[in-house]
């Protein structure tokens, strides 16, 4: 029954950009001057502007209307990142469900930001030098971090499968099981432009969706504090936690059946990896291994948990 479950659980993390996508995204255009006019889709708007424009695996032609002449642009279709990183699972374990965003316009998007570089027009030649100076503004991954100094944010992160590697006191073998979990809760603060600290409480468990059909459980609670740098849209951090470890199991005797509680309280280390797919939306692994346990019988341990996350950021504080 624990493996059927498991094999249900990408129904509900794939079709990703059937689901949370719409039919639409805005653009921003803009130029150097921003005093030229656009036609898109047989309208016209000045720049700079904001446009909502429908998802299509097309892509789009915008003309840009100078003092001496009309600049042509393509802009090229892209497959958005929620469908690239979330149905990474739904590809190996639910391939029905991944083929439903293989059908659907919205797995498609176009750059969140244009330049409209006048040397990169269509039939114009391209400078290298110019191209460069412009840092790639109408790319995804090398965009300007949106959070600066003295930002905070308030998180959210669920965890749809996780392995845990627990060797608890008291209990007869080791406790290496694979399920979904509760998440984390806490607050990044970003002490630099592209540094920050987060403070994270988080509950670990081997079954959270059907936990009525599990007999017995395992729960690991972390508090962490972690220094997390940014890399356009990768996050990568180290840190530490404080865990608390507890099992949970029902023991037959003859005639009665009792239930054994044991627990204990270990440090560790953390290392976590997060890709930015939608704004302020994240999918990352992370993994907690203990290293020494604080509470009796007091030794060096090796506790291991491994989970992947999705997280996403409210904005509390900053421009």
């Amino acid at each position: 029954m624990k493996y059927t479950l498991l094999l249900l659980l990408p129904l509900f993390l794939t079709s990703c950009a059937t689901i949370l996508n719409k039919d639409s995204k805005p653009v921003y255009f803009y130029s150097q001057k921003n005093d030229e006019t656009i036609k898109v889709k047989d309208s016209t708007y000045n720049l700079p502007v904001q446009l909502n424009l429908p998802r299509a695996k097309e892509d789009l032609q915008v003309v840009m209307v100078t003092d001496s002449t009309d600049l042509n642009y393509t802009i090229k279709a892209q497959l958005d990142k929620k469908f690239l990183g979330l149905n990474l699972i739904g590809l190996v374990m639910a391939p029905v469900n991944y083929a439903v965003d293989l059908t659907n316009h919205r797995r498609f998007e176009y750059p969140r930001i244009v330049y409209l570089d006048p040397m990169r027009a269509d039939g114009m030649p391209t400078r290298q030098e110019e191209y460069g100076s412009n840092k790639r503004k109408d790319t995804y991954f090398n965009r300007v971090p949106e959070a600066k100094k003295g930002s905070l944010y308030l998180f959210g992160t669920f965890t749809p499968l996780n392995y845990t590697y627990l060797d608890i006191p008291g209990v007869d073998g080791i406790r290496s099981e694979m399920g979904t979990g509760v998440g984390e809760v806490g607050f990044n603060y970003y002490y630099s432009n592209r540094s920050y600290l987060s403070l994270g409480a988080g509950l670990t468990t081997r079954m959270f969706l059907f936990p009525i059909l599990i007999e017995g459980y395992s729960l690991a609670y972390t508090i962490s504090l972690s220094n997390f740098y940014q890399i356009d849209a990768l996050h990568l951090g180290y840190g530490a936690f404080w865990g608390h470890t507890e099992n949970r199991e029902d023991v037959d005797r003859n005639d009665r059946v009792d239930r054994k509680h044991n627990s204990h309280n270990t440090l560790g280390v953390m290392l976590a990896a997060h890709v930015e797919i939608g704004r302020n939306f994240y999918v990352g692994l992370s993994y907690k291994p203990s290293l020494y346990r604080v509470s009796a019988p007091k030794e060096w341990v090796s506790n291991h948990i491994v989970n992947l996350e999705l997280t996403y950021k409210l904005k509390l504080r900053g421009k």
